[in-house]
């Protein structure tokens, strides 16, 4: 949408994120507010413009988690009587509940990535193993440079729909879940002294069955936290029996076992096996990416591997 009408900007905007006011200031006469949905979702990534300076009213920030990265031009913002201010390639956090008002330069551009307040409430709550007693509040101050790095990959991620870890049956909800846990291990907030206690001692039972569990339902849509919630423990404490017991990841393991799947049907395949569609069977959806793992873990591609068993089979039908 593009648009040079405030009220219609006002009206697509608060669409987006939340009923709002705007005012042009210093003296410019007038707005070209360009307002782009890159990908939408529970979470959107959207891309907006005003090319006029402009004061935001937003009241409460209803409801409203808001991470806006400036792509152009400076910003300065006021929550609940804190001030911040960013530039070009920084990110700002809004939290919910507080009175925000906005300033941004006639050149300001943004990517902003809209939170899922409920989401965000749950993954927090598994990775703490229990219910949060008040809500999420994030320090209101820009990203720095290494947090940075690591938000502007994610945000490549979301512009092309494309999970961290490219076997995963349902890509857009591991992206969301990712996108908040780093948010959450990285931007401080008022769990982060929770978050980042180490778990101690943890118990072996955890990874018996959690590993029974995966194993059980690794060609189902399952991820980490799923695993968590299905053992009743929180996400550090089960990362930590991985960790302790087997030195991997609840992440690594489950993409061994859906890996070790599609490698046993390979080997007792036959003529009207296909590699496509026994590895998106088990989850993979990047076959690329999937071909280099299998080459990377079994010394030859998957196609190597159905054609040794084909010969086999032929030979076996000779005799």
């Amino acid at each position: 949408m593009r648009t040079r009408n405030v009220d219609e900007a006002i009206e697509a905007v608060s669409k987006v994120y939340c009923p709002h006011s705007i005012s042009v200031t210093g003296r410019a006469a007038g707005i070209d507010s360009v307002l782009e949905i890159i990908q939408p979702g529970p979470q959107p990534l959207v891309h907006l413009s005003y090319a006029a300076p402009v004061t935001v009213d937003a009241g409460q920030f209803d409801d409203l988690f808001l991470a806006i990265r400036s792509t152009g031009g400076r910003g300065c913002a006021q929550q609940d009587g804190q001030s911040a201010s960013w530039r070009a390639g920084q990110t700002l956090l809004f939290s919910a509940g507080k009175e925000t008002r906005i300033q941004f330069a006639g050149d300001f551009t943004q990517t902003s990535v809209r939170l899922d307040t409920t989401l965000l409430e749950n993954v927090c709550s598994r990775w703490l193993g229990h219910p949060i007693d008040e809500p999420v509040r994030f320090d209101f101050r820009p990203f720095p440079d290494d947090l940075e790095q690591g938000w502007s990959h994610i945000l490549g991620m979301l512009a092309a729909g494309s999970p961290p870890d490219r076997h995963e049956l349902r890509p857009r909800r591991l992206l969301d879940e990712y996108l908040l846990s780093f948010l959450l291990q990285h931007q401080p907030s008022n769990y982060s002294a929770e978050l980042q206690r180490e778990v101690r001692d943890p118990s072996p039972r955890i990874l018996r069955k959690a590993e029974q569990f995966i194993r059980e339902s690794a060609e189902s849509p399952i991820t980490v936290l799923d695993i968590a919630a299905e053992m009743g423990v929180s996400v550090r404490a089960l990362q930590a029996a991985f960790r302790t017991w087997k030195s991997t990841t609840p992440s690594k393991y489950l993409r061994e076992i859906r890996l070790q799947r599609v490698r046993d049907r390979l080997i007792a395949g036959g003529s009207s096996t296909s590699v496509t569609e026994l590895a998106f069977g088990v989850g993979f959806n990047h076959l690329g990416r999937f071909s280099e793992i299998y080459r990377k873990t079994y010394g030859e591609s998957p196609n190597e591997t159905l054609l040794r068993s084909r010969k086999a089979e032929r030979r076996g039908a000779k005799i």
